[in-house]
């Protein structure tokens, strides 16, 4: 990379990061309010409400950038509480089991 170049990139404001200034205040604010459970696209809706014209993917850099993960939510265990059932009877009375093998056949 050439000196000036380089020196040119250095100096360059960050219009991006001056743009989502005032929404990365927003944005964790929203997970902050939903304990950290929320995700991009619920994000996403949420600065959709507060009238942010932003794309999903953009919350997902800037997610990124601030490091910012979610959790996810435990779920609680529930084991199976009703009756095991019985077999059915065996009303037919029909004996599966062969003498010989084959023998039905």
């Amino acid at each position: 990379m050439l000196d000036s170049t380089y020196y040119y990139l250095l100096q360059k404001i960050n219009v991006v990061g001056l743009k989502n200034k005032g929404l990365s205040r927003n944005f964790i604010e929203a997970l902050n309010h939903h304990k950290g459970i929320y995700g991009t696209l619920k994000v996403h809706h949420d600065l959709i409400n507060l009238k942010y014209n932003i794309h999903h993917k953009s919350v997902h850099q800037l997610r990124k950038i601030m490091n910012l993960s979610t959790q996810k939510k435990k779920r609680e265990y529930h084991s199976y509480k009703s009756d095991i059932d019985k077999t059915a009877h065996n009303i037919m009375a029909r004996d599966f089991n062969a003498d010989i093998t084959l023998k039905n056949v």
